[in-house]
């Protein structure tokens, strides 16, 4: 796959706004979490892949604070990496910079390796970096991006719309097994104001256009608030 570096520092200060001002229902994160802890051992060693803002890696810690003590995230974005380090400044968490494609790290080093609504990945890679029987854990949304009847809305535009099946394959090919898939929707309510906000903020088109927007708008028809389906993915593969 090719480098692709979304976050930018005005789309990486547009998430650290939302999150300050929204919060979304935990439903999908918290099966995510449930399932790295009930598979982990007690010290494993934890790379987070594309890791952002750093909330998996501080959700791991703040979650089990007792359990996971070896922990690294990498992201391309210098950007995101800055607002990671202001986050996770008080926890003991090693940030990378670098490319997912190629990992700047040994051969069998991780007992497990994390990836959250990252789409630019090496499962050659991330296989290569796992040690025998390590497991990658990949939370993505489906082929709707999260946001379902708005992703119908823009047919063709939308930034890796892909389902299970593509990310599966993949994991076959690069040699994983045992690999397990878990699927949950969620319905969430949005205001325009606030679904705008996520659409110009996460890979979902590449440009938002006036003429969008008025899409987006019409979609609403004259209610201040809509549901919005949530179609996300957990795949978990084992080396």
């Amino acid at each position: 796959m090719e480098s692709f570096d979304f976050y930018d520092e005005e789309r990486a200060q547009l998430r650290e706004d939302f999150f300050k001002k929204y919060s979304l229902p935990d439903e999908g994160n918290n099966l995510f979490f449930k399932c790295i802890n009930e598979y982990l051992l007690m010290n494993a060693r934890i790379l987070d892949i594309g890791t952002g803002n750093g909330f998996v890696l501080e959700q791991l810690i703040r979650k089990y604070p007792k359990k996971y003590f070896h922990l690294e995230g990498i992201d391309i974005s210098i950007d995101m990496l800055k607002k990671a380090k202001k986050r996770i400044d008080d926890l003991q968490i090693k940030l990378i910079l670098g490319d997912n494609i190629k990992l700047p790290f040994q051969s069998d080093s991780f007992d497990a390796v994390t990836s959250k609504n990252v789409t630019n990945l090496s499962e050659s890679e991330i296989y290569r970096v796992l040690k025998t029987s390590g497991k990658f854990f990949f939370r993505e949304f489906g082929s709707g991006k999260g946001l379902k009847e708005i992703a119908d809305l823009f047919q063709g535009r939308l930034i890796r719309a892909r389902g299970p099946d593509f990310y599966i394959s993949r994991l076959e090919h690069a040699g994983f097994k045992n690999i397990s898939l878990k699927e949950i929707n969620i319905k969430r309510e949005y205001s325009f104001e606030k679904l705008l906000q996520i659409i110009k903020m996460f890979p979902f088109l590449d440009e938002v256009t006036e003429k969008d927007k008025y899409k987006i708008k019409s979609y609403f028809e004259d209610k201040d608030k809509i549901l919005i389906t949530s179609d996300q993915k957990i795949i978990i593969g084992e080396k």
